[in-house]
């Protein structure tokens, strides 16, 4: 975006849309939704993220641009997956990595 001078023409976000956090068990079967660790934190995929989206987020920003984030806003509780379970959690995360923009959707 910055080498094709895009920021000039008035593209100054970056976003990270679905596909980054872990959907696959260490077995390699695929979850319903997306994993969390013990803190109920969303995990990224190490495979696409080695070190995290929190790289991602800084490169971004030190490219002047705005880096907003897409959190799933689902787990992996024992009745199933739902939405909005854990938004503190979500909240946290989108926060810790400097998003200004949240994408929300598929609300039930």
């Amino acid at each position: 975006m910055v080498n094709l001078s895009l920021p000039a023409l008035g593209y100054t976000r970056f976003n990270t849309d679905a596909g980054w956090e872990l959907f696959t068990f260490p077995n390699g079967t695929k979850r319903p939704c997306a994993a969390r660790g013990p803190d109920n934190m969303l995990l990224a995929d190490p495979a696409k993220f080695p070190n995290g989206l929190g790289p991602v987020a800084e490169h971004v920003n030190k490219l002047g641009l705005q880096w907003g984030m897409y959190p799933p806003f689902r787990a992996c509780p024992a009745t199933g997956p739902t939405k909005f379970d854990h938004p503190a959690a979500d909240i946290k995360l989108c926060t810790q990595l400097n998003a200004t923009l949240v994408k929300v959707d598929a609300l039930q």
